[in-house]
């Protein structure tokens, strides 16, 4: 079913070679998941396949394959939201708070993960970069991430990300979302700093068949990045065999734009799809006061006046 199923997140799908079927088969034979829980669902004749990765300390599970496509089943809407459902449930015993998909813009995927509970999040579009620019003097301000950078890297990321992405640690994905066993070298990450603090973040990430371009950019500052991209790609060979791909999503408005001026082409579209598994409410906790805590017996039976009085004393008020 492999080549019916869907491949999910252009990212993980771009950055590692292993295939579906490959992660399942191994987790079969070892009796543990390698990196992907698999579940297989018979009902009816039909079968259906899924699998999902936990992230961010298991807090989030990533929907990466699911099958039937949608193209070639007419029943695949159908198996998807049963496989959804099992995965919410099997997340919840393992401790997740919600299930994330990154999905193809398609009408008809996106249907039928809100049927199974998904809401849509943010939209991105994929970039592809094939032919290196020029060599490119090192810009002002441009230097190495540092350990020290942290505070100013969370303040550029508030400033530049929704909060409703922020709060799921989905800022800079592949920083965050990219196992180490899919990057064939440590990162090489960049921080533009002016004025004193983080004006914007370069990240660019080596895989086996590619490499992955991050930016996060302050917003009356974007026009302005186009020298510190130009020097971090000039210090790479991509080409048609090893790209370079970078995901914006619409809310940076205008970086589509000064990619393209770089030479990057469209690649893809896709939307980030969450399922919240878990939900706060208000919940009442008793008050104790103070000043009434010890210094009355509250255990002690209620008496009315008339329990108190004794037949010698009809008409007496003798409650005391």
């Amino acid at each position: 079913m492999q080549p019916k199923g869907t491949t999910l997140d252009v990212r993980r799908a771009t950055l590692t070679s292993s295939s579906p079927l490959l992660v399942g088969a191994l987790g079969l034979l070892l009796h543990q998941p390698l990196g992907a829980m698999t579940l297989i669902d018979e009902a009816e004749g039909e079968t259906g396949i899924a699998q999902a990765s936990p992230q961010h300390g298991g807090r989030a599970w990533d929907v990466r394959f699911l099958a039937p496509s949608i193209a070639h089943s007419a029943e695949a809407a159908r198996i998807w939201q049963r496989l959804l459902t099992a995965l919410g449930v099997l997340a919840c015993e393992h401790g997740a708070e919600r299930l994330l998909a990154y999905v193809p813009e398609d009408a008809f995927i996106e249907h039928a993960f809100r049927e199974a509970g998904f809401d849509t999040s943010s939209r991105e579009q994929v970039f592809v970069l094939t032919n290196p620019p020029p060599p490119a003097p090192e810009p002002t301000g441009l230097r190495k991430l540092t350990g020290k950078d942290h505070v100013d890297l969370q303040a550029l990321v508030r400033a530049t990300v929704p909060t409703r992405l922020t709060e799921m640690g989905e800022a800079t994905p592949t920083r965050q979302r990219a196992p180490k066993g899919l990057l064939v070298s440590p990162p090489e990450e960049y921080v533009w700093v002016r004025n004193g603090g983080a004006a914007g973040y370069i990240g660019l990430f080596a895989g086996p068949q590619c490499y992955w371009l991050e930016t996060l950019v302050r917003p009356e500052l974007r026009t302005e990045v186009v020298p510190h991209l130009r020097f971090v790609l000039s210090s790479i060979e991509c080409s048609s065999q090893l790209p370079v791909f970078c995901a914006i999503p619409d809310y940076a408005a205008g970086t589509g734009w000064i990619l393209r001026a770089l030479g990057f082409k469209q690649y893809a579209r896709q939307a980030l799809m969450v399922s919240r598994l878990v939900s706060r409410v208000p919940v009442r906790t008793p008050v104790v006061f103070p000043g009434l805590e010890g210094s009355m017996d509250t255990s002690a039976p209620i008496r009315t006046c008339a329990e108190r009085a004794s037949p010698r004393g009809i008409g007496k008020k003798v409650c005391s």
